[in-house]
C-alpha cells in the first residue's frame, strides 16, 4: 500500500457552517474545495506561484496575505502585480497590521489601531478586504473579536479538517515547509478526499528554484510546487481562494 493509500478511508458527511445564518454544505469523499493561500509576499508568489497556477488552468485563484509594509520593498510583490493577480480572480488578505505583528502580544488601544490600518490600506489600495490571516497564527479572545470587525473570513494556524462544520471565522491550513515533496502535500489533500471533507487549505510562503539555497522560512521547491498542481489538474479539483470557497461553503 503507497503512501496515499494508506490514508484512505470511507465517509460521507453532511456538514453545516457553524456560524449562523450560513447555509448547509453536502460533500462526498471526491469532493473538498481545495483553497490556496500565500503568505508574506515574497516575490515567487507573483513570479513562480502566480504564474505557474495561471499555466495550468486560469480559472484557478488563490489568495495572497501579507502586511502592509512589506509591498513594494526588495524581493517582494508589487502593488501592480498584486492587482494584477487580483484582476485574474486572486483575492488580497491583511495580515498582521503594519507589520508582521503579533497582535496578541500587544495593548488592546495598539492591536485595534493596527488591525484598522491594515484593513485601510486594503481599502484604500482598492484591493480585497474580505479574509484575514493572523501573523504566526498568534491571536487571543480580544484581538479575535476586534480582527472580526473588519474582516469576514479568518485563518488561523492550526490544520483543521471541517468535518464538524466550517466556520469561516476560524478557519486554518497546511503550512507547507521546507523540504516538502509534491506527495507530502498531496497526502493532505487525500486525507481530506478520504474522510468526505468539504474542504482543505493548503499554505505556501515561498517557492524556491530547484537549485537555489534553502531558506530558514517555509519554502517548497519549484518542482514540487509543479508537482502538487499537476496532482490537481489530474483530479480535477475545484481550486480556489478563500473567498470564493466561502461563499459556496457559507453562502454568502
Amino acid at each position: 500500500m503507497d503512501k496515499r493509500s494508506a490514508l484512505a478511508v470511507t465517509a460521507v458527511t453532511i456538514l453545516t457552517c457553524t456560524t449562523n445564518p450560513f447555509l448547509p454544505v453536502e460533500t462526498s469523499q471526491n469532493a473538498p474545495l481545495v483553497v490556496i493561500t500565500f503568505d508574506d509576499a515574497d516575490s515567487s508568489i507573483y513570479t513562480r506561484g502566480y504564474r505557474l497556477m495561471r499555466a495550468m488552468d486560469t480559472t484557478w485563484t488563490a489568495t495572497h496575505f501579507f502586511p502592509k509594509s512589506y509591498l513594494d520593498q526588495p524581493t517582494c510583490v508589487t502593488l501592480a502585480e498584486e492587482k494584477e493577480m487580483e484582476r485574474a480572480g486572486w483575492e488580497t488578505g491583511g495580515h498582521g497590521g503594519i507589520g508582521h505583528d503579533n497582535l496578541s502580544s500587544l495593548p488592546p488601544d495598539t492591536m485595534t489601531a493596527l488591525v484598522k490600518a491594515c484593513y485601510d490600506f486594503l481599502v484604500d489600495s482598492g484591493l480585497c478586504h474580505e479574509s484575514y490571516a493572523y501573523a504566526s497564527g498568534m491571536y487571543n479572545d480580544t484581538v479575535k473579536a476586534v480582527v472580526a470587525k473588519y474582516f469576514v473570513n479568518i485563518r488561523a494556524a492550526h490544520d483543521y479538517y471541517y468535518l464538524d462544520g466550517v466556520n469561516r471565522q476560524e478557519l486554518g491550513y497546511f503550512a507547507v515547509k521546507g523540504g516538502f515533496t509534491s506527495d507530502d502535500i498531496i497526502v493532505r489533500v487525500e486525507q481530506a478526499r478520504s474522510l468526505g471533507a468539504p474542504l482543505v487549505i493548503i499554505g505556501f510562503h515561498v517557492i524556491l528554484a530547484d537549485t537555489a539555497p534553502a531558506v530558514p522560512t517555509y519554502y517548497v521547491r519549484e518542482s514540487a510546487f509543479r508537482g502538487f498542481l499537476t496532482y490537481l489538474e489530474e483530479q480535477h479539483l475545484q481550486v480556489m481562494n478563500v473567498r470564493d470557497a466561502m461563499k459556496i461553503l457559507c453562502g454568502s
